[in-house]
């Protein structure tokens, strides 16, 4: 059977929060931070199936480069992380808040 793969750039960081600006002091530091806490993140909720592969990209850009963390696999598993059902990649978990030095948010 042959199974469709994909490949998509979900972002640097969760939908509903603020990442790291292109051309801000640090910015290369920050971002590659930011995503790589946010890869962790769609890998603890949306565990990659053989062959799939979840990673930190950079891109060119007029202000040097961004990142971005892109997933690539069987598309099924693909089209879950982009629509995120279990609403997990919206904001940081708690383990992402904690590896970022944010505060913690109390319930």
């Amino acid at each position: 059977m042959l199974q469709i793969l994909e490949e998509l750039e979900i972002g640097p960081v969760p939908s509903e929060e603020n990442c790291a600006q292109a051309g801000d002091e640090n910015y290369q530091k920050k971002a590659r931070a930011e995503c790589r806490a946010y890869a962790r993140q769609v890998e603890r909720h949306y565990p990659a199936p053989e062959g799939a592969n979840v990673q930190v990209k950079r891109f060119p850009h007029d202000f040097g480069c961004y990142f971005e963390v892109a997933i690539s696999g069987p598309a099924e598993w693909v089209h879950e992380v982009e629509e995120d059902p279990k609403r997990a990649l919206r904001n940081w978990d708690e383990q992402a808040r904690s590896a970022l030095g944010l505060e913690k948010i109390e319930p």
